[in-house]
């Protein structure tokens, strides 16, 4: 049994079905696609939100996530353009509509993609990205996704100050993580959050003691 629920070309030949199809529409038949070939594991009733990452502002919804693989559908009607960081996970993304720009360290010439095209970014690669107009784009990270909260995070925190979308984020990231659990997984969580939180009162009540 492979490690991971989803195949990186399946994703890539369900959401090529669909291209040409007004965008929320668009989205609606691919995520229907992915939950008849993958039962259970979609989820669709999480909100579309901003992300600052790497100084690339777009809006995503995410429709799975663990610890070691996420979708999520993304895009910007404006455009946008900055770092896809250097990262311990692969990314596969598939354009559904729009054009975007890519380039490496010492290419002189960008790589252009379109709708139906495919981007692989490995691990421990690194791009330069420019979305010229508008973009939007599936995309599936696999690897160990919890190193990616430095810098999915970073920039909401120390440059836009966006707290509320911070927030936002690691609220849908770890209900979707949670929703993906057995019930022997969820019971050693709630275990381990349970003593977690016993700890930290009896470290309080210990230092008033002192006082």
């Amino acid at each position: 049994m492979t490690k991971y629920v989803y195949d990186t070309q399946v994703i890539h030949e369900i959401s090529c079905k669909h291209l040409g199809e007004p965008l929320e529409e668009m989205f609606a038949n691919i995520t229907a696609d992915l939950e008849a070939r993958y039962p259970g594991t979609i989820d669709t009733t999480q909100p579309w939100i901003y992300s600052n990452a790497g100084g690339v502002m777009i809006q995503m919804k995410l429709y799975h996530a663990t610890t070691k693989e996420y979708i999520m559908i993304w895009g910007t009607p404006i455009g946008s353009e900055g770092h896809t960081g250097r990262n311990l996970v692969a990314f596969y993304d598939t354009v559904l509509d729009g054009e975007a720009w890519y380039y490496k360290e010492g290419q002189f010439a960008r790589d252009v993609y379109t709708p139906g095209d495919y981007i692989v970014v490995k691990e421990g690669e690194a791009t330069g990205m420019h979305y010229p107009d508008h973009v939007w784009m599936i995309e599936y990270a696999r690897g160990p996704l919890l190193t990616l909260l430095p810098f999915g995070l970073s920039d909401g925190l120390f440059s836009t100050l966006d707290y509320k979308t911070v927030i936002k984020t690691v609220q849908i990231y770890f209900s979707l993580m949670f929703g993906q659990l057995n019930k022997s997984q969820k019971t050693l969580m709630g275990f381990g959050a349970a003593a977690a939180a016993v700890l930290v009162l009896l470290t309080t009540s210990t230092r008033r003691k002192k006082k």
